[in-house]
């Protein structure tokens, strides 16, 4: 049963015992009764209602936390990973790495965010790295170390607005001058990039052997991700080419 004991020799005289729901005691000291009162109150309702929270759980650093959670993310394409751990290093550790995740308020995303955009990055760059810091934090909630994420209060407003701009793309002459232009072994490169539709881990993975010229077919059966090594990655698309195709 939690309870309340004094120890005047003590800097917070009232200290609060109780069995968490794993049955380990548990204490915290407070300097007046009615605070110690309070929250022995506050850990017998959540308790009951399902809702305790072991503050062990909470202590644990930011960066300690989403380490864990990005080395669980094992489907992810090389490139992804690399971008993500940049992110994180970048953008996001120098500021929340040594915050215990029970510590993170609103008031720090949002300062974070501010910062963000008055050094200058990117409106993409500023989403993608508040997306990483609220799934690390989402994480938390459902490990039961944080009650709440704060980011559940960030609104569309406090996020740069991303600014849509038109595509441009040449026509098929536009597409021949460009070619012609180009150094000759760079060439194929374009015609086939212009129209096939390609990727460029695509094209750079294409062999003679996946060109069909009899069938007027290329087989995309692999794909090139430049990050601190090239890694190639199966893939079972298959494009035929457009008529008319040189």
């Amino acid at each position: 049963m939690a309870h309340i004991t004094k120890r005047s020799d003590r800097a917070k005289p009232y200290i609060v015992r109780w069995i968490d729901t794993s049955n380990q005691e548990r204490s915290k000291g407070f300097v007046r009764k009615v605070d110690a009162e309070s929250h022995l109150i506050a850990v017998e309702s959540s308790k009951l209602r399902g809702e305790y929270l072991d503050p062990r759980l909470g202590r644990v650093t930011f960066r300690e936390f989403s380490e864990k959670v990005m080395a669980q993310k094992v489907n992810q394409r090389p490139s992804t990973r690399a971008r993500d751990e940049s992110y994180f290093k970048t953008l996001i550790l120098p500021t929340f790495g040594s915050m215990p995740l029970q510590t993170i308020e609103l008031s720090d995303v949002k300062t974070w965010l501010a910062g963000l955009q008055a050094r200058g990055s990117a409106p993409a760059t500023i989403r993608k790295a508040y997306q990483l810091l609220a799934g690390v934090l989402a994480e938390a909630v459902k490990e039961r170390r944080i009650a709440r994420t704060p980011c559940l209060d960030i609104r569309p407003g406090d996020l740069p607005k991303l600014e849509h701009t038109e595509m441009r793309f040449l026509s098929a002459q536009e597409v021949q001058e460009l070619a012609a232009a180009m150094n000759p072994k760079f060439r194929p490169l374009v015609l086939t990039a212009a129209f096939t539709g390609l990727r460029f881990g695509e094209l750079a993975a294409l062999r003679l052997k996946h060109v069909n010229l009899l069938k007027r077919t290329i087989s995309v059966e692999e794909g090139m991700t430049d990050v601190k090594k090239r890694a190639t990655r199966p893939s079972d698309l298959s494009r035929r080419r457009p008529q008319g195709a040189q």
